[in-house]
């Protein structure tokens, strides 16, 4: 159990059996249905990119007695355990007893070790879990 009552444990898509849902990398290359390279706009040019995230989901449970807020630090490995990048994801608002469950992402925008990619994320794990309490 992390601290607050916070938890979420190692998963991988290679099926570790975890407390939280398993991760994978998800890839959309789909353009949206108005993308248009003919015309002299550049806000609605036809992506070449594909667009990738790593999706994993995390639960968080209120084991305070009191309203509180989560902040979750997730850290993401490579297949040999080595450091790849790091996210956030959170709660707010969560009463005594209760579970918020979501799904958090690495995405073209997370932080990530130089020369790492999304696809090198073989599993996430919390590295740090804080319980601000509320007031009300």
């Amino acid at each position: 159990m992390s601290p607050g009552g916070c938890w979420a444990r190692r998963t991988a898509t290679s099926g570790t059996t975890s407390s939280s849902r398993g991760g994978e990398l998800v890839a959309d290359d789909s353009d949206d249905a108005y993308c248009d390279d003919d015309d002299i706009y550049s806000y609605n040019d036809c992506d070449t990119d594909t667009d990738e995230t790593y999706e994993f989901g995390y639960r968080i449970t209120n084991e305070g007695d009191g309203p509180a807020n989560y902040s979750v630090v997730v850290n993401a490995f490579d297949e040999d355990g080595d450091f790849v990048g790091q996210t956030y994801v959170g709660a707010t608002h969560l009463t005594a007893g209760e579970t918020d469950s979501d799904e958090g992402e690495f995405n073209e925008y997370s932080e990530l070790e130089k020369n790492r990619e999304l696809s090198d994320i073989a599993s996430v794990e919390v590295a740090h879990a804080e319980r601000i309490a509320l007031a009300n």
